[in-house]
């Protein structure tokens, strides 16, 4: 009797092992957009923004940029893209003809939803072998990795954003071609920089842009965290821009986007201008030029 109630409750639990894959599946949400897209010309910025699905189900894509070039902020706020401060793989992917990217991340609060706040820039397109290899490679101090070019067939051929979770049911976010919405985008930016006090034309054809003379991760050191927000536990990104003048040397600190407290912006930009030196821009003819140099710095507390 008992060999047989035995036999009953391991034929039970291998009924219920065998079973658990096909109830793990889990179902792709499609989202349909519920606004239109949106293109904020802000100071110091600009910001792509659009929602999809209702109610429980709606989610709000931010995408920021802060000066020339095809990276962006992603920001993604809602239930369905809701993630813990546990560390799991999280990909995107821009249609269905570029390749899935691994992204960084933390989590966060955008007007009272959860929001999936993504740590690096990105583009449409997922690194190449190549570009992979480099960013593997790279370390504080080192030159940017350079990226090749996307061509505008390619931002019309991405017609969804693909949140890929691994707990989660991925999310699939109708976006449409995405063409139209990045031409605008660029085109703010072009506008933006009529507003930097720099000669835009000039800044067409650059023989050098400002380059740092030493390594900038040294810039904002750890004994910079504001002792404060260390105390609390808070975190942020803080998106800043330096004006460089024609002698290398930094006039202007100014913060373009912040997670904030006050306390991080202070932070940075009296740590840059203590610290930071350059090498000013060249115009096309080999003259110092008064210009900018921009980049962001992430107050982070290791776990």
């Amino acid at each position: 009797m008992g060999i047989y109630f035995r036999k009953l409750i391991l034929a039970a639990l291998a009924m219920l092992l065998w079973s658990q894959p096909a109830s793990a599946v889990r179902e792709p949400i499609y989202l349909e957009p519920s606004s239109q897209w949106v293109l904020r010309y802000e100071d110091d910025s600009c910001k792509l923004i659009r929602s999809f699905g209702k109610d429980r189900d709606k989610v709000v894509v931010v995408m920021s940029r802060y000066g020339p070039g095809e990276e962006f902020r992603l920001t993604l706020a809602g239930e369905p893209v809701k993630v813990s401060r546990n560390r799991r793989d999280i990909k995107i992917r821009f249609g269905a003809h570029e390749g899935l990217q691994k992204i960084r991340y933390m989590s966060g609060t955008m007007s009272d939803m959860p929001a999936l706040i993504i740590l690096d820039r990105i583009r449409i397109a997922a690194p190449t072998a190549e570009e992979q290899e480099a960013l593997d490679k790279w370390k504080p101090g080192n030159k940017p990795v350079i990226y090749g070019n996307i061509e505008s067939r390619r931002y019309a051929a991405a017609e969804y954003l693909l949140v890929d979770h691994p707990h989660k049911a991925p999310v699939y976010l109708q976006t449409g071609a995405l063409g139209k919405p990045f031409a605008a985008f660029s085109k703010c930016i072009d506008e933006l920089l009529t507003h930097w006090g720099i000669d835009v034309d000039k800044h067409r054809n650059l023989s050098r842009w400002v380059q740092p003379v030493d390594t900038p991760a040294r810039w904002v050191r750890p004994k910079d965290y504001p002792m404060k927000m260390l105390w609390q536990g808070r975190q942020g990104i803080v998106e800043f821009r330096l004006s460089v003048d024609t002698e290398g040397k930094a006039t202007q600190c100014h913060i373009q986007q912040s997670t904030r407290p006050q306390e991080f912006d202070d932070a940075v930009c009296k740590s840059l201008m203590k610290r930071s030196k350059f090498h000013p821009a060249l115009d096309s003819d080999g003259n110092p030029i008064a210009s900018f140099w921009r980049s962001s710095v992430r107050f982070q507390i290791p776990r």
